[in-house]
């Protein structure tokens, strides 16, 4: 990880005050997504939990903290657009990304998350301030739960859900 300078983080957080607040939260939230790393191995490697009932009761509480995660971002994007490295500081729109990958891990929060954040997700990388690499894994969750891609950003291998419209989503987004 990369060591803060003592010298000019504490200036940026007094020149952006509301950039410092944004990364915080989004470190909590990071921090308390990190605490599923603790659980897999409980799940798979535990003989005691070895039913499968008790793993899905597990898992599916795994998914709602994930999806309170999203949650969360979302009011942040409310408040002051999506969190990202440009406004908000290093580091803080990759914590974003895993915490979106985690929570788009399982199947039935894929459209829920993308529905939730992506008009955050569009206008920051329409403004310039995120990658089309969203796009990328949106399409890498959505062939591995269901075998189809959006966006096209995949080989061709893996269909599109909507060819008819690839290419005008690939010419607005510039993929």
């Amino acid at each position: 990880m990369v060591k803060k300078s003592e010298v000019y983080y504490p200036q940026w957080v007094k020149k952006n005050p509301i950039g410092f607040l944004v990364q915080r939260e989004v470190e909590k939230l990071f921090t308390i997504d990190q605490t599923r790393i603790y659980f897999y191995p409980m799940l798979y490697n535990n003989s005691e939990l070895s039913d499968s009932m008790t793993i899905n009761i597990i898992q599916k509480e795994l998914d709602k903290l994930d999806y309170s995660n999203i949650l969360a971002i979302s009011s942040l994007g409310h408040k002051y657009g999506l969190p990202n490295n440009f406004d908000h500081g290093y580091n803080t729109y990759y914590r974003v990304t895993l915490l979106m990958l985690h929570s788009m891990s399982q199947e039935m929060n894929i459209k829920r998350v993308w529905v939730v954040l992506f008009p955050f997700l569009e206008q920051a990388y329409f403004d310039g301030k995120i990658s089309y690499t969203f796009f990328y894994h949106y399409d890498k969750c959505l062939s591995k739960a269901i075998g189809y891609q959006y966006y096209g950003t995949m080989n061709d291998d893996v269909p599109n859900i909507d060819p008819e419209n690839l290419k005008e989503r690939k010419n607005k987004y510039s993929l």
